[in-house]
């Protein structure tokens, strides 16, 4: 009996593993934010930003007339992203929203529904052979 009263708790319980929980989703939380800003291939970050709706009469009236697209990209043979050139991304900067929710300049800043990438594709052809 003597022995079980010499026994020192050395705090290796419960008490110590209810803050490893906290370290663990310290460290998811700090991994999921590190990634979410490391810089795309074009340069820009994309933790909130996404590409701001228009339609292909903007782009094929504004944009393209006055030089400021760098890349079209058809993404799943619905959805069109419109890159900018970064000489031109000011020009459209009163379009984006404010804060960390705006595209950034690395794009795509800007995307549109087509109906059918063949029409698309020669409305397209179209559109640049006038250049």
């Amino acid at each position: 009996m003597e022995e079980s009263n010499n026994v020192k708790s050395t705090g290796s319980g419960w008490k110590k593993s209810k803050n490893f929980i906290y370290w663990i989703l310290g460290g998811i939380i700090i991994v999921f934010l590190a990634i979410s800003y490391m810089p795309t291939q074009r340069g820009g970050f994309h933790l909130f930003a996404e590409p701001v709706q228009t339609y292909w009469n903007d782009v094929k009236n504004n944009m393209l007339r006055n030089h400021d697209v760098e890349e079209i990209e058809v993404v799943n043979k619905k959805t069109i992203h419109i890159y900018l050139k970064k000489s031109s991304y000011q020009k459209y900067a009163d379009r984006f929203p404010g804060g960390i929710s705006s595209p950034s300049k690395g794009g795509p800043q800007f995307s549109f529904e087509i109906a059918s990438l063949d029409v698309f594709n020669s409305e397209l052809d179209k559109k640049l052979s006038e250049f």
